[in-house]
């Protein structure tokens, strides 16, 4: 029903003259009420129109709530699933990984080279490597009144591990293991021989390998010659010492590869004997202040002293460098331990002989299966 139109009617009516409806008699005012009546009553209809707009607004409102609360629960949902995939990719990887039942881990030492057959049941392989330490350098012989150095020492080798899963190794059944000797002395005015590389192998594919050390220089008519570089890997060697014309040079320690020979000791210009230096720590024993890799030769001619063989999986100490001597024989430089470089020979005069150096460390492997 048009109310609007009813009540404009009405009002329209009001404004006449009026004295009848049908067969009774009314006047003006009396329209007018009726009038009055229909607006009061299109304000309450216009009224309930705006209640029922509002309601269908949050009708939709909740609607769009309800929307959204579902997305968030199929996101919490597809949050769950992914967890649930990672815990068991984690699990799988968890008992790939874990030894089987009864499995006792081993460890096994290599001093040389060989074959290491895997445990039945074991599931990863500790790997650690050490290579093979440098030869230090033999002292120069030379003329009275010239600088006569001693031969540097010899670099110490690096140290590498590597945990290795079965899984990985594609079915072999055993690893080669390669375990090389120290690197030569050098003779009486020639240079130590480098050091070898420790390596494992599975069949073809290398699996994990460690270089060694460098060898010392041979000593020279100079003021000083250089000690031989550390071998490179994870954990690399010390650098060798200086082999001089007066008191070698200490060889170097490792934070945690093997140490360093020291350098041989030279005769100067004024015919002066020197020691030599003495030999760097490995790596384990860095910061044992109470510990020398090895003793130095004592002047004159005497010999450096071997290094201290060490135990457990450790890289080793330096040998010390030989003393020089002005009217006798140059000291020989003393052998490295395990993986770590040989002292350099001392120096000479014409007429007897320079010291020659120390031979370096040889390598080492352990294998740990768990």
């Amino acid at each position: 029903m048009d109310y609007a139109a009813a009540i404009n009617r009405l009002n329209h009516f009001g404004q006449q003259p009026a004295s009848s409806i049908g067969a009774g008699t009314v006047n003006d005012m009396s329209f007018g009420f009726i009038a009055n009546l229909m607006a009061d009553a299109q304000a309450q209809f216009n009224a309930l129109d705006n209640a029922d707009s509002q309601h269908a607004t949050h009708l939709t409102e909740l609607d769009n709530a309800d929307s959204q609360h579902a997305t968030h629960l199929t996101a919490l949902d597809n949050a769950d699933a992914q967890e649930a995939a990672a815990r068991a990719g984690a699990d799988n990887v968890l008992a790939a990984q874990l030894p089987t039942a009864g499995f006792q881990p081993s460890s096994t030492d290599f001093n040389s080279s060989g074959t290491y057959l895997i445990p039945p049941g074991a599931k990863v392989l500790q790997l650690i490597i050490i290579a093979s330490g440098a030869g230090g350098g033999g002292g120069i012989v030379g003329a009275a009144g010239s600088n006569r150095s001693g031969g540097g020492g010899g670099g110490g080798a690096s140290r590498t591990t590597r945990n290795v899963p079965v899984s990985d190794l594609a079915g072999a059944s055993q690893l080669n293991v390669t375990i090389p000797a120290g690197g030569a002395p050098g003779a009486p005015g020639a240079a130590g021989n480098n050091g070898g590389s420790t390596a494992i192998s599975a069949g073809t594919k290398m699996i994990l390998i460690t270089l060694g050390g460098v060898g010392g220089a041979a000593g020279a008519a100079a003021a000083s010659v250089p000690g031989g570089g550390p071998g490179s890997g994870i954990d690399g060697g010390a650098v060798g010492g200086a082999g001089t014309n007066a008191v070698g040079a200490n060889g170097n320690s490792s934070g945690a590869g093997a140490g360093a020979g020291g350098g041989g000791g030279g005769v100067n210009i004024s015919e002066a004997s020197g020691n030599g230096g003495v030999g760097g720590r490995g790596g384990r024993f860095l910061n044992n202040d109470t510990m020398i890799g090895s003793f130095s030769g004592a002047a004159p001619g005497g010999a450096g002293g071997a290094a201290i063989p060490i135990a457990g999986d450790n890289p080793g100490h330096g040998g010390g460098g030989g003393a020089s001597a002005a009217g006798a024989a140059g000291g020989a430089g003393g052998a490295g331990a395990r993986g770590s470089g040989g002292g350099g020979g001392g120096g000479a005069t014409t007429g007897y002989t320079g010291g020659a150096g120390g031979a370096g460390g040889a390598g080492f492997a352990r294998i740990i299966a768990l």
